[in-house]
């Protein structure tokens, strides 16, 4: 999931020491990184459930009753929830690429185009 957060946003965070630390995160990409593992739990759990998906939807043993809900609307749940996820995390991407814009490299000729004082 790192290495996801990495490559959106054109960053370098790493884990370093013999304790796991993080180097280089702060917390806003600590609330897009939850939002990556939401929009990925979603997808996985909507997968998982439609290839197990219930046999049954009603049992009756005589007064009781037990009902579960289609397995096609909690996935329909599933993929809402996973898209608001994306949405909120291409969100918090864009805010976090404007705010934090740094030149990536400097060329020799950008250099050699200034005048020397």
């Amino acid at each position: 999931m790192i290495g996801a957060l990495n490559n959106r946003l054109g960053t370098c965070v790493s884990v370093s020491g013999d304790n796991p630390c993080l180097v280089g995160f702060d917390p806003q990409m600590g609330s897009m990184a939850n939002y990556l593992y939401q929009a990925g739990y979603f997808r996985v759990a909507a997968l998982s459930l439609l290839q197990g998906g219930a046999q049954w939807n009603q049992l009756v043993e005589g007064d009781s009753k037990i009902s579960r809900e289609n397995t096609t609307n909690v996935v329909k749940y599933y993929q809402i929830a996973q898209k608001d996820a994306e949405n909120n995390l291409t969100t918090a991407i864009t805010y976090w690429n404007l705010n934090h814009t740094v030149p990536q490299g400097i060329d020799a000729v950008q250099l050699s185009s200034y005048p020397s004082p």
